[in-house]
């Protein structure tokens, strides 16, 4: 079980990381006075379990909780010293919040939910894997798969999995470790990286502008010429940067793109 602990007062994250440490199944993997550090060792560490403080300056935990992305935070254990935080705590799917001065008893219950959060997770997630192998090996064959595979993305958020068929995504954005669906006016988050998403994409109906945009065709409204850099615009009146080499390409795919 690797856990990051942060907290902004020396004294409360040591000792709340050596009470951990009494657990034979722990690794403190990182202790963090900040949200910045926060960000950086959760986003780099993956952990599967952050005890988060609320209240630290510039970035607090909810601000750490935000800028990670909820659907990319390990299982969240909130710690402060206030309880009106509590609803706000849930709201972001935290498994646990505790107040300080809290017992060694209360700590490790928190630890225990967030262990069955884990494991929870990790079933799902085996659940997912094994279902994947068996249509890939089922008498249908690799073309159903492919076929479901290349027809939406499946998007995870909380408690919910639903599907987005690909063809209604107006253009995609590369983010660190995942990209961001634009659906219309939603933003969807998927974790996967840019480069094997786009493997999975018509290339007659999408078209990478640059590293980190990928557009929708069908889309495109005009491509806009300003001080010598191109930009497309949506119909939406979004516009995103083109790199200048890709343009001549971009006019040609626009010419037979699939409606």
């Amino acid at each position: 079980m690797r856990v990051v602990v942060v907290d902004d007062e020396p004294v409360a994250l040591h000792g709340l990381a050596s009470l951990l440490e009494r657990d034979g199944d722990v690794e403190i993997v990182a202790k963090c006075n900040d949200g910045r550090a926060a960000i950086s060792a959760i986003r780099s560490l993956a952990p599967d379990v952050a005890f988060l403080d609320v209240q630290m300056p510039e970035i607090d935990g909810f601000s750490v909780v935000q800028q990670v992305g909820i659907d990319h935070m390990p299982a969240v254990v909130f710690v402060t010293a206030f309880e009106q935080f509590a609803i706000r705590a849930f709201d972001v799917s935290a498994v646990d919040y505790i107040l300080k001065p809290f017992s060694d008893e209360r700590a490790f219950s928190a630890l225990e939910r967030a262990k069955r959060s884990v494991a929870l997770r990790a079933m799902e997630d085996a659940r997912d894997r094994l279902a994947s192998l068996l249509s890939a090996i089922s008498p249908t064959g690799s073309a159903d798969s492919a076929e479901f595979r290349h027809s939406r993305f499946i998007i995870r958020e909380h408690s919910r999995t639903y599907a987005v068929p690909i063809p209604t995504v107006d253009w995609i954005e590369g983010a660190d470790y995942y990209v961001k669906l634009h659906v219309a006016e939603k933003v969807h988050l998927l974790r996967e990286p840019m480069a094997s998403l786009a493997k999975r994409l018509n290339p007659r109906q999408f078209y990478r502008l640059h590293r980190s945009a990928i557009v929708n065709l069908a889309r495109v409204r005009e491509i806009k010429v300003t001080a010598g850099e191109p930009t497309v615009v949506l119909l939406d009146g979004t516009r995103i940067r083109v790199t200048r080499g890709r343009r001549a390409e971009l006019e040609r795919l626009l010419e037979i793109a699939e409606p």
